[in-house]
C-alpha cells in the first residue's frame, strides 16, 4: 500500500508500548540522518516530557516530544521516518501536537532547527524565524541551527484552572472526551 494512501493519526504517549514506539522511530530516524550519539539521541529530558507519535494505520512513522516552559512550549525531536516523509504524516503530527499545546492554554510554540529545515517549518506549517535570537551551534555539529516559533490559535476549549474539576483529570491528549472517571 503506498504510504500517502494509509490513515495517519496521533495520539500523546500514555503507555509504555507507545513511549518505545515513539523512542524506535527517533532512534531510526535519528540513526539513519545525524548520526547522534546515544547521550544525546536520548538524554535526560525523555521522562519528563509530553510525546507525541503519529501511526500510520497503527505503525509508528513518526513522533515529536513537548517540553513545558513558562508561557510557551518547546517541541524537540522531531521527526518522521524517510519513506513517509511524502505522505501527509509531518501534518498530521504537526496539526495534532499545535491543538494539544494549545487546549493547555499555551499560546506560543517553539522548536529549535538546522537551517536546512528551518524553510520547511516555516513554508509547511507557519513558523518565523526568531529574529531576537542569533543563530547558534549545537555541540558535535557543523549545522547551524535557528529558534522559530509560531502563534497558536486560542482555543476558548483550552484547559484553564477555571475549566470544570473533571476535566482536569482527563486523559492526557483526549481532554474533550470523558475519563473513565466521569
Amino acid at each position: 500500500m503506498r504510504n500517502i494512501e494509509r490513515t495517519f493519526h496521533c495520539r500523546a504517549v500514555r503507555s509504555q508500548n507507545d513511549f518505545l514506539r515513539a523512542m524506535a522511530v527517533r532512534a531510526a530516524c535519528f540513526d539513519d540522518s545525524e548520526r547522534l550519539p546515544y547521550d544525546r539521541l536520548f538524554d535526560g529530558n525523555d521522562l519528563c516530557a509530553t510525546h507525541i507519535v503519529v501511526l500510520a494505520d497503527e505503525e509508528p512513522v513518526g513522533t515529536a516530544r513537548i517540553r513545558w516552559f513558562n508561557g510557551f512550549a518547546k517541541i524537540e525531536r522531531t521527526c518522521i521516518r524517510a519513506e513517509f516523509r511524502a505522505s501527509p504524516a509531518l501534518r498530521t503530527l504537526a496539526e495534532y501536537t499545535h491543538r494539544h499545546i494549545a487546549m493547555k492554554g499555551y499560546p506560543v510554540a517553539i522548536t529549535h532547527a538546522e537551517m536546512k529545515y528551518a524553510t520547511l517549518w516555516r513554508r509547511s506549517l507557519g513558523y518565523r524565524i526568531n529574529r531576537d535570537k542569533p543563530s547558534f551551534r549545537v555541540a558535535g555539529h557543523d549545522a547551524e541551527y535557528v529558534e522559530l516559533i509560531k502563534e497558536l490559535p486560542k482555543l476558548n476549549a483550552a484547559i484553564t484552572g477555571a475549566s470544570d474539576t473533571m476535566v482536569l483529570g482527563r486523559i492526557e491528549g483526549e481532554c474533550d472526551a470523558p475519563s473513565p472517571l466521569e
